[in-house]
């Protein structure tokens, strides 16, 4: 029943971290964790609320909730690889095409942003994670060297089970064999 249960801990394990980096190389910005998509902060514009390396926990919303004051993060390409996190200053809805447009601007700017359209809107930011976007970045640029390090920590504590029941085990022969 523990062999079992080791195997089953072992491939939970395996498969978060599958799930987390196949959503994590997603750039589909309708793709979700439950709601919530992560990013890294690139750079300090949003400074003091947000720095550079924290990462950006955002939540998927419908783009006529937002209001002004919130931080939100949208996509500055067609394909949404490139996103920016500012906060909006001002909204206000195109009568002729009823499409809603934001003007957004980093806490640290002194200029605001071209205008922002609902289409280009991911979601807001529900809260950051100081330095973490640093981990995230650098599992992106080394992949491989990640994964080897996953699977090499799991080796090793595989390891140091058999050990330490190995060590039981020897300690229980004695014992069976003092009596």
């Amino acid at each position: 029943m523990k062999i079992v249960g080791n195997i089953l801990f072992y491939m939970g394990i395996v498969a978060v971290l599958v799930l987390a980096l196949v959503f994590h190389f997603s750039d589909g910005k309708e793709k979700s964790i439950f709601g919530y998509r992560w990013y890294e902060a690139m750079s300090d514009s949003m400074q003091p609320s947000i720095k550079k390396g924290d990462l950006i926990i955002v939540e998927l919303v419908e783009p006529r909730t937002i209001k002004e004051g919130e931080a939100i993060t949208y996509a500055t390409t067609a394909d949404g690889s490139v996103t920016v996190t500012h906060r909006v200053i001002s909204k206000f809805k195109d009568e002729e095409t009823n499409i809603l447009f934001f003007e957004t601007q980093g806490d640290a700017n002194e200029i605001s942003d071209p205008l922002v359209s609902e289409n280009q809107v991911i979601g807001t930011v529900r809260f950051t994670l100081p330095y973490i976007g640093y981990i995230s970045m650098w599992i992106k640029e080394h992949t491989f060297l990640f994964i080897l390090c996953i699977v090499l920590f799991v080796i090793s504590i595989k390891l140091v089970q058999m050990l330490l029941k190995r060590k039981k085990e020897s300690r229980n022969e004695r014992k069976e064999e003092i009596k």
